[in-house]
């Protein structure tokens, strides 16, 4: 993924960049064959088992500093008080200027005046969904790590740097815009959604070291079907989900209707 940004006075264009997974991998091919056989990208302690070939990856598909890439783009216009105006989808050639770390992202987003946009940008972007009823569990990710002498390592990964909040949220704009782009043109499309909690959380109880745990069993489970619906924990009223084409099969499905209809043609699912 790649993200840009503009200030252009009274508004803010942001860009947020996907690569092009359609314009190598033609529906059908043995390629497409086995990624679909695959479903998505596994990872399990110590690998990882792609969806797609590492080679294609690497020299075609990953989102390289210096390297011009085929990608599909959003660009969505914001006021200064972060309205969204419009927005557009299109394919584009891009080229990465700069690579960073979520590390990276502690120190330099305050030295850099874009970055302090778009972390302002992408946290009204957050509290909009929380005042539209987003629920947030903030629970660190357990990375599994094998040893020498089947020694097991499990360390905790917060994501809780600036990056984390700036990738998240433009994602979650782009597959909420997405969907909204498919249901406007009736487009057929998979749409996710979720119902409210199927039991009340007691939020009394936040500081029981299992409260995450016990709020995420109280979660309805989320439905992936061909119409749009609210989406309770992310606070959107469509989303589906297009920016993991790389490893999600699902993605490149979806991404295939959006090319589609950027090129006039015939949609490749019906």
């Amino acid at each position: 993924d790649a993200l840009s940004l503009e200030d252009q006075g009274d508004r803010i264009l942001l860009g947020v960049h996907i690569a092009d997974v359609t314009a190598h991998i033609s529906l059908g091919s043995p390629v497409d064959q086995a990624a679909l056989e695959r479903g998505e990208t596994f990872y399990v302690p110590g690998r990882r088992i792609d969806m797609l070939p590492r080679p294609l990856i690497i020299e075609r598909l990953s989102l390289s500093a210096g390297q011009e890439r085929l990608t599909v783009t959003l660009l969505a216009t914001f006021d200064r008080t972060f309205r969204l105006l419009d927005y557009r989808l299109l394919p584009t050639v891009i080229c990465v200027k700069k690579r960073l770390t979520y590390e990276d992202t502690r120190t330099q987003f305050v030295e850099e005046p874009l970055l302090v946009l778009l972390h302002k940008l992408t946290r009204s972007l957050k509290e909009k969904r929380k005042e539209a009823g987003a629920g947030f569990l903030d629970l660190p990710e357990l990375r599994v790590i094998p040893g020498p002498d089947e020694e097991v390592t499990v360390r905790k990964v917060f994501s809780d740097t600036p990056g984390h909040l700036m990738v998240s949220e433009a994602m979650i704009l782009m597959n909420h815009l997405v969907a909204t782009f498919f249901k406007e043109r009736d487009v057929p499309a998979l749409y996710r959604s979720q119902p409210p909690p199927n039991r009340p959380l007691d939020p009394d109880g936040a500081s029981n070291p299992l409260f995450p745990l016990r709020a995420i069993r109280s979660m309805s489970p989320s439905r992936i079907s061909l119409d749009p619906a609210h989406h309770y924990s992310l606070g959107l009223a469509a989303y589906s989900q297009v920016t993991s084409p790389i490893r999600r099969y699902a993605d490149l499905i979806l991404l295939r209707q959006v090319q589609g209809v950027l090129r006039e043609e015939r949609l490749p699912y019906s």
